[in-house]
């Protein structure tokens, strides 16, 4: 089979350790590729806000933005700006 035996030399061992953490690597290739969605979902989001924003200030959604901008911290912050230049209005 040809795989390095560990050093208490057994090689069922070693195949475990190989076989998990390439169990591993995968799951985090799909957190990976799940958060990117997230992110993806998000950027869309965002730029739905400010198109909204430009449109028309005073129906800006604060409560939705805030929900959704709050799970990321810059977003948060350009919401804390748009929420002051539109309370303006």
């Amino acid at each position: 089979m040809g795989l390095r035996r560990n050093p208490r030399g057994n090689p069922h061992i070693t195949k475990f350790i190989i076989d998990t953490t390439a169990k591993i690597i995968d799951l985090k290739k799909i957190q990976l590729q799940k958060l990117d969605l997230l992110n993806f979902n998000l950027s869309l989001l965002y730029e739905s806000q400010v198109a909204a924003l430009i449109k028309d200030p005073a129906q800006y959604d604060h409560e939705q933005a805030g929900v959704w901008w709050s799970k990321i911290p810059s977003f948060q912050a350009f919401h804390n700006i748009i929420g002051s230049i539109t309370d303006l209005y």
